[in-house]
């Protein structure tokens, strides 16, 4: 089949153009993809959990997905997911660190800890609500290479990718009016899907891992 050369004229976007280009390669991975909302996809494996990605037409991309936080391997399933994302395959975790682990230690600071031994950078971030008087917080991981978006995990065991393809794939021309274009939109898909579905895959694996054990 034919694939246009873009999928965004001028400052227009074809509505759903990018993200129909995804959806046409995640089958080749393995991927099962239908419609989940204006941008979105729910996307799942054969007997694996569903998560969902979403692709703007200016050339973002978004993915989310919950590990089972009771389950007694959830970090170590959340940092090899990041690492898929980040690092565009699981790390090998190695062997674990001398020294013991303090007891009561969150979801999300076991998740960053391991991803910090691997060698990704994490950080913590928390944002205050002065009018529940609540506090929230989860931890923050990029790659070491520092362009392939970042990683969020919180305690409840989701896990969300972002990153933003502008930089790398959009032209833009300012003369004689401003617009811009994806002339690599095609590229762009399989960049996308091929760094999401090695993710998906672990999350559909720790699911079913999950399963068994309960």
């Amino acid at each position: 089949m034919r694939m246009p050369v873009s999928v965004v004229a001028g400052d227009r976007a074809v509505p759903g153009g990018l993200l129909a280009l995804v959806a046409g390669e995640l089958p080749g991975h393995g991927v099962q993809a239908r419609p989940a909302g204006p941008g979105s996809l729910a996307v799942t494996m054969a007997g694996g959990a569903g998560s969902i990605l979403t692709v703007s037409e200016s050339a973002s991309a978004e993915w989310e997905c919950r590990v089972a936080r009771d389950a007694a391997d959830a970090a170590v399933v959340l940092a090899d997911i990041a690492a898929c994302l980040l690092g565009g395959r699981e790390s090998d975790p190695g062997p674990p660190p001398g020294g013991p682990v303090a007891d009561g230690l969150s979801l999300k600071g076991r998740a960053g800890r391991e991803l910090r031994r691997r060698g990704f950078a994490a950080a913590l971030a928390v944002y205050e609500d002065p009018e529940m008087l609540e506090v929230a917080g989860e931890v923050i991981v990029t790659g070491p290479a520092g362009n392939q978006g970042h990683v969020r995990i919180n305690d409840d065991g989701v896990l969300v990718w972002e990153r933003d393809y502008w930089p790398e794939y959009a032209v833009i021309t300012w003369e004689p009016d401003y617009s811009w274009d994806l002339p690599q939109a095609g590229a762009l898909a399989r960049v996308i899907a091929g760094t999401v579905s090695p993710a998906i895959r672990r999350h559909s694996r720790g699911h079913q891992e999950s399963g068994q054990a309960s």
